[in-house]
């Protein structure tokens, strides 16, 4: 008779979906086909770069779960979708960048929820490998286009993933009720990292271990659960609170009943997602976790006009200002999003220009606060870097290079709010001559 889990329930029996074949990688043929065809006809400036990026970064992610015979409604509906993105969508800003990982990250996440469910019975080999490929691609395959020659491309993206699905396979089938703690545990490791790091890959080691020893009793797996999904986040940016938090979900989702434990993975899951989402371009951040819970958590004041969106204004020397007019409502503040070209020399707190409200004095925009050099990923210009930038608001594929360039946001808030019928951008006119601010959007709020 199967051996029965904590809860005392019995494992089911899983489907075929651990089952490799190559028939679901013809839609991602069929997207890799669409995206560079899409490359090769732009004449926008940067389109073809980004959307060759763009294409690798969706192709690549999707392939491992697209090898998954039960995977591939979503691996084909991801990338059918992910394919209209780049030829439908305009080169405009980052709206490429911020439709196509999303579609990609959910696909994975479907597919993940399906595979490493510990309710049915321990994940397969090649499930558990295909997730762990595709999971970790998503949150760290840009490096494909920066850098794919570079020996540490391929640690990262290759040997770490297959450490990390061969770790959760060899725990989640080592005793009753091991893979829920296993999959608990990975999916701890992958919101640390963002992505599987040797840290992580170290904790589903040990787990694995702990799993498989003769002398482990059911409290002491329980407690190396908990021990074992805080460890990824003693090298990892993450807040300690989010440590503890996600460590608290781990051992709920390993030792909790059979609804709270479902809820608890579940919440780890959808975690995962957000830091998937926000670890991939355009929002590229670091920590990404945190970062993901609090734009989900803040509250943002409404917008009123968008005098900059769809195209950029530059400032420069030879054109210093720009003006325009609004409704009259009263404004609380506002926000812009730039970025600078040739300011490598300038040192923080310098000021690069001032915002004016009808009524109300210059603001200024300075230097390492509100805006940076668009280029400051691009290693010559690192080197010479006076002042570092601050961190950046999104990030998109240039034209020429592999890096990221950035963008930055700078908000101002108002004691009270004040009725104008006109705000104003000025470029500082002691900058110097070769130094130009890009406006991509300029907002007021109520």
């Amino acid at each position: 008779m199967p051996a029965r889990d904590p809860a005392g329930t019995l494992p089911r029996r899983r489907p075929a979906g651990g089952e490799l074949g190559l028939a679901g990688l013809l839609p991602l043929a069929a997207l890799a086909a669409a995206g560079l065809a899409t490359a090769r006809s732009s004449t926008e400036s940067g389109a073809a770069a980004a959307t060759e990026a763009l294409t690798l970064f969706a192709v690549a992610a999707l392939a491992p779960i697209a090898l998954l015979a039960g995977a591939r409604a979503p691996t084909a509906l991801a990338a059918l979708l992910a394919g209209v993105a780049l030829a439908a969508l305009p080169h405009l800003g980052v709206l490429r960048l911020a439709a196509v990982p999303p579609l990609v990250s959910v696909a994975i996440a479907l597919v993940a929820a399906r595979e490493l469910d510990p309710r049915r019975a321990p994940p397969r080999p090649a499930s558990a490998l295909a997730i762990a490929f595709a999971a970790q691609l998503v949150a760290r395959g840009v490096a494909l286009w920066f850098a794919p020659a570079a020996p540490a491309t391929w640690l990262e993206l290759v040997v770490l993933p297959a450490s990390a699905g061969a770790a959760l396979v060899l725990a989640a089938g080592a005793a009753p009720g091991a893979a829920g703690r296993a999959t608990a545990v990975a999916l701890a490791a992958f919101v640390a990292g963002p992505g599987f790091t040797p840290a992580g890959v170290g904790a589903l080691a040990a787990l694995a271990a702990v799993e498989r020893s003769a002398r482990s009793g059911p409290r002491l797996r329980l407690v190396a659960t908990g021990a074992l999904a805080l460890l990824p986040f003693a090298a990892a940016a993450e807040p300690a609170w989010l440590a503890l938090a996600v460590a608290a979900a781990a051992v709920t989702a390993a030792g909790a009943a059979p609804p709270l434990a479902h809820a608890a993975r579940t919440l780890l899951l959808l975690l995962a997602l957000a830091t998937a989402l926000a670890a991939a371009p355009p929002w590229a951040r670091r920590p990404a976790a945190a970062s993901a819970l609090s734009a989900l958590g803040a509250a943002r004041p409404l917008v009123l006009e968008r005098p900059v969106d769809t195209r950029p204004v530059v400032l420069s020397a030879a054109a210093p200002r720009f003006e325009t007019a609004l409704s009259g409502e009263p404004v609380g503040g506002w926000v812009i999003d730039s970025y600078l070209v040739e300011s490598a020399a300038l040192p923080c707190g310098r000021r690069l220009a001032t915002v004016t409200l009808e009524g109300g004095e210059p603001v200024p925009l300075t230097l390492g606060r509100d805006s940076g050099e668009w280029a400051s990923d691009r290693a010559d210009v690192a080197a010479t870097l006076t002042c570092p930038p601050p961190p950046p608001w999104t990030s998109w594929v240039p034209a020429e290079g592999r890096f990221f360039g950035h963008h930055y946001r700078s908000r101002a808030r108002l004691a009270t709010p004040r009725a104008a019928h006109r705000l104003v951008v000025e470029r500082d006119p002691t900058l110097p001559p070769g130094v130009t601010i890009a406006l991509f959007q300029v907002a007021t709020e109520r």
